[in-house]
């Protein structure tokens, strides 16, 4: 998707033609909404039996706190989407400066929060802490660089469609989230947290996590999941 709309990004900027750039900019960040949201909550749901499976050789109580910090980083997967797409106007205008600084802003909350949760958390959350650092950092990344692109271009990003889109998406993850993180619950409580165990959660897990997203999203009328199916179909020749 990205790749077929930074040309047109481009183009727009080169015409200097705002209007078009926020429209791109838009239609990016609510497209890639529907993929990103619920993977990020899938690596909530999924986030053990997938490290159990793969580091069950180091030991189930190590697997798991694996599970922790990919549950973490997960959901900083939203954040991070945003300012990537974001930051591509930035360079459609030919503006590297913006990126650049934006990128120090980003580096350094992530080091002050992960510092606070080295001393402030008991050792087991402490990386925990420091994923979920990570997440918080591209959230005030997303701030600085979303003000910043609203002075470039002289009024409102779509922002309200924007949010709505986002939040849509996740009121349509949280409870497929929720309720295949309780199905790979009692698999692994079941079958254990062997490679059987695991691999079992993690296939009949990420069934119901996408088959409720689905049908959530479908009944919400998300209109952009409507456009993504389209777009894939399309590229299948069907």
């Amino acid at each position: 998707l990205m790749a077929a709309l930074l040309p047109r990004i481009s183009r727009s900027a080169a015409e200097d033609d705002a209007g078009a750039v926020r429209d791109d900019i838009s239609q990016g960040l609510r497209t890639t909404a529907v993929a990103i949201v619920p993977l990020a909550f899938g690596f909530v749901a999924l986030g053990i039996p997938m490290c159990t499976l793969i580091f069950g050789s180091s030991g189930a109580d190590q697997a798991t706190n694996m599970g922790f910090m990919l549950m973490a980083f997960g959901l900083g997967l939203i954040p991070y989407s945003v300012q990537y797409v974001v930051l591509r106007a930035f360079y459609a205008y030919e503006d590297t400066r913006t990126p650049f600084y934006n990128t120090v802003i980003v580096a350094a909350v992530n080091a002050v929060a992960s510092a606070a949760c080295y001393f402030v958390l008991p050792a087991r959350w402490a990386v925990v802490g420091m994923a979920a650092s990570y997440g918080l950092a591209y959230m005030i990344g997303v701030g600085v660089a979303w003000s910043r692109l609203r002075k470039r271009l002289g009024g409102d990003l779509d922002g309200a469609r924007v949010m709505r889109t986002y939040a849509r998406l996740c009121i349509a993850s949280v409870p497929a989230a929720v309720l295949s993180g309780a199905v790979c619950y009692g698999i692994g409580h079941t079958l254990g947290q062997g490679v059987v165990g695991s691999f079992a959660a993690l296939i009949v897990g990420g069934v119901v996590l996408l088959g409720i997203f689905f049908v959530a999203a479908r009944k919400m009328r998300i209109e952009e999941l409507n456009s993504l199916v389209g777009m894939v179909r399309g590229r299948l020749g069907r």
